[in-house]
C-alpha cells in the first residue's frame, strides 16, 4: 500500500478509493513500526563528536563530554523533578556542547517527563517517537546503565501509545469495507508491535538485576568503545581486577554482556549491537560465547518478526545461521562444566531453533535438529554446576517438549512410508 500525504481537509486515493487525509495521516502513523528495515526514520546514525565549550574555561578534570560529574548529577535530578524548566537549560547546553551524548539522553528524559503530565494526547505518540530516537542516538557514543534504563521506559511507553493508535485506526477503517488492504496492513503492524512489546518483561528483569549489583556511581557512569577495548585487553591477559568504567575489567564485561542482551531485543539498536560484538574477540572462549549469545538473541528476535510477516525465506536463512553459530559455540564448551548463562545459551538455543523451525525444513532435517537439541539438553543436565541446578530444571523442561516433537515427526515419517508402499 502506498503511503502519502494529502492536503488538510482533502482526500487521497488509497486501496482504490479516496480516504480522508486526516485518516490517512493516522494510518501512516499506525504503520510506522520502530524497525529500521521497515522505516527509514528509525535508522540511528552516529552523533558528531563532542566539541569543546565556546567559552574558554579552566577544567582541571574534564569528562569525555566536557561536562563535570557534579553538573551531570545536578541535571539528572532536575530532569526528573522539573522536566519543563530543565529542558530550557539543556537546550542551551546542547548549543554549547553539540554532540554530547549525556545531554541528548537528558533531553529525551525531559520530553518523557513532560509527556507524563501532558493532556495533549494527539501529539503524544509523535513526541514519544522523537524522544525514543534521541535517547537511542545518545548511546551510539556513550553507554550507561542509567541511560539504557530510561531509554527502555520511553521506548515501551511509545510502543503502548503506538498500539492504541493502531486500534483506533483499525476501528476507523472497519467502517468502510473498501479498506481491506489497509486493515490487513494495520493488523500486521499490530502483531509486530505486540512482539516488540513482549520483550518488556525480560528486559526489565535484566535491568533490575544489574541495578541491584551496581553502585550508584557505576549505575550512572558512561563508557565508550575505547573503554570496552581496554576491559577486553585486561581480561585477555588475566588482569580481571583492573579498574574500568563499571568497576573491574571483569565487571565491565559482565555488565556489557547483560546490557547487550537487553538491547539485542530492540531492532533500533541493531547497528549498536554490531559495534559492541565487533569488540569481542573470537580467539578467547568466554568472549566468543558471549558474542554468539548476543548475536543469537538478536537473530531470534528477527526470526519472530519474520514469522509474523510470513517471511519463510528470512526464517529459513536465520534458522541456518542460528544453528551454525550455536553448534560452533557448543563445540567450544565440549566437556567443560557449565557455570554461567552465556555458557549454557548455545545448548538452549539449539532447543529453541529446533522448536521454532518446525515446518521450515523437510522432516529428516527437522528430526536431525531435534535429536541434536536433545543431546544438548542431556549435556546440560550432566554438566550443570549452577546454584540450585537451575540449568538442569530448564533442560528437563526443554527435553519434554523436544521428545514430543521427535515422536510427532517419527509418526509423520512412518505414515509417509506406509503411503509410499
Amino acid at each position: 500500500m502506498k503511503r502519502g500525504k494529502g492536503k488538510n481537509g482533502g482526500s487521497t486515493p488509497v486501496d482504490g478509493h479516496t480516504m480522508a487525509d486526516t485518516l490517512l495521516q493516522e494510518l501512516n502513523e499506525a504503520l510506522a513500526i520502530p524497525i529500521p528495515a521497515k522505516e527509514a526514520y528509525w535508522q540511528i546514525t552516529d552523533s558528531p563528536p563532542p566539541t569543546k565549550p565556546q567559552r574558554r574555561t579552566l577544567i582541571l578534570f574534564p569528562r569525555k563530554n566536557d561536562i563535570t560529574p557534579a553538573r551531570v548529577d545536578e541535571l539528572q535530578n532536575a530532569v526528573i523533578q522539573t522536566p519543563g524548566s530543565s529542558r530550557t537549560v539543556i537546550d542551551k547546553l546542547k548549543k554549547q556542547y553539540p554532540g554530547s551524548a549525556t545531554l541528548s539522553m537528558l533531553s529525551a528524559i525531559c520530553s518523557y517527563g513532560m509527556l507524563l503530565h501532558s493532556y495533549n494526547q494527539d501529539e503524544m505518540l509523535e513526541c514519544l517517537k522523537m524522544a525514543t530516537k534521541e535517547a537511542a542516538s545518545s548511546m551510539n557514543s556513550f553507554i550507561s546503565v542509567h541511560n539504557c534504563e530510561y531509554f527502555f521506559k520511553i521506548y515501551f511507553a511509545m510502543l503502548e501509545k503506538l498500539k492504541r493508535k493502531q486500534i483506533h485506526v483499525l476501528n476507523s477503517l472497519r467502517r468502510d469495507r473498501r479498506t481491506k488492504i489497509s486493515r490487513r496492513n494495520v493488523m500486521n503492524a499490530m502483531a509486530l508491535t505486540d512482539q516488540l512489546a513482549s520483550e518488556k518483561t525480560r528486559i526489565s528483569l535484566i535491568m533490575a538485576r544489574m541495578k541491584k549489583k551496581l553502585t550508584s556511581s557505576h549505575y550512572t557512569a558512561s563508557f565508550n568503545f575505547m573503554d570496552i577495548k581496554r576491559a577486553v585487553k585486561h581480561v585477555k591477559v588475566g588482569q580481571k581486577g583492573e579498574k574500568c568504567a563499571l568497576g573491574t575489567a571483569a565487571d565491565m564485561i559482565a555488565n556489557l554482556y547483560a546490557l547487550s542482551m537487553a538491547m539485542a531485543r530492540v531492532p533500533i539498536f541493531s547497528p549498536l549491537i554490531s559495534k559492541v560484538i565487533n569488540q569481542l574477540p573470537d580467539d578467547h572462549p568466554s568472549f566468543l560465547l558471549r558474542k554468539i549469545s548476543i548475536q543469537s538473541a538478536r537473530n531470534f528476535n528477527r526470526m519472530k518478526l519474520a514469522s509474523i510477516e510470513g517471511d519463510r525465506t528470512g526464517m529459513t536463512t536465520l534458522g541456518k545461521t542460528l544453528l551454525k553459530e550455536n553448534l560452533i559455540a557448543r563445540q567450544k564448551m565440549d566437556g567443560q562444566a557449565l557455570h554461567h548463562s552465556y555458557e549454557t545459551d548455545p545448548f538452549f538455543n539449539l532447543s529453541l531453533i529446533a522448536q521454532m523451525t518446525q515446518g521450515l525444513y523437510n522432516k529428516q532435517m527437522s528430526l536431525k535438529m531435534v535429536e541434536i537439541a536433545l543431546e544438548a539438553m542431556d549435556s546440560v543436565i550432566k554438566r550443570d554446576m549452577s546454584r540450585n541446578n537451575i540449568f538442569t530444571r530448564l533442560a528437563s523442561e526443554h527435553a519434554i517438549k523436544l521428545a514430543a516433537l521427535r515422536d510427532g515427526i517419527d509418526e509423520d515419517l512412518y505414515q509417509e512410508q506406509l503411503l509410499d508402499r
